[in-house]
């Protein structure tokens, strides 16, 4: 049993601007990956689940590539300004429990991960004869929670290891 998450962003963003006596550019790019992975084996059959092998993952992956450009210039002043904001929120959870009962001839795996990675680049560029002001802020948060576990007091769990 396994549920995966794969989230990509890749963005570019820019401005431009170039003028005779003075020239402002501003480029922006605000992402945003928020995910829930859940898998779980929850609950009553009958008499239970009779199984080989079981594996229960869940399995988050995502991934910010974000660039944001500004550029600006003048024969007497340019300004250039860049802001990338870049979140990423995931939650990844394998469970067995609310009274599920399950025994396996062989193994019972319970297995939860997150690979969250974010590369954000910001760029603010700035020419003129007599003053030029360039400036960029980039700003990357990453937050996660991974769990693995059996719970309840009712729930009947074995692996009996058998060859």
């Amino acid at each position: 049993m396994r549920a995966t998450d794969d989230s990509e962003i890749n963005a570019i963003s820019g401005g431009v601007a170039v003028a005779g006596s003075a020239g402002a550019g501003a480029g922006t790019a605000i992402n945003r990956i928020d995910s829930e992975i859940e898998a779980a084996l929850t609950g009553t059959r009958g008499t239970g689940w009779n199984v080989t092998n079981l594996a229960v993952d869940a399995d988050s992956s995502s991934d910010i590539l974000s660039v944001a450009v500004g550029g600006g210039g003048g024969a007497a002043a340019g300004v250039g300004a860049a802001v990338a904001t870049n979140l990423v929120n995931t939650q990844s959870k394998a469970h067995v429990g609310d009274g599920a009962k399950l025994v396996a001839q062989h193994n019972i795996g319970i297995s939860a991960s997150n690979h969250d990675a974010i590369l954000g680049i910001g760029a603010g560029i700035a020419g003129a004869g007599t003053a030029a002001v360039g400036a960029s802020v980039t700003v990357n948060l990453i937050e996660t929670r991974t769990d693995a576990y059996i719970d309840g007091a009712s729930t009947e769990v074995s692996a009996l290891g058998l060859s």
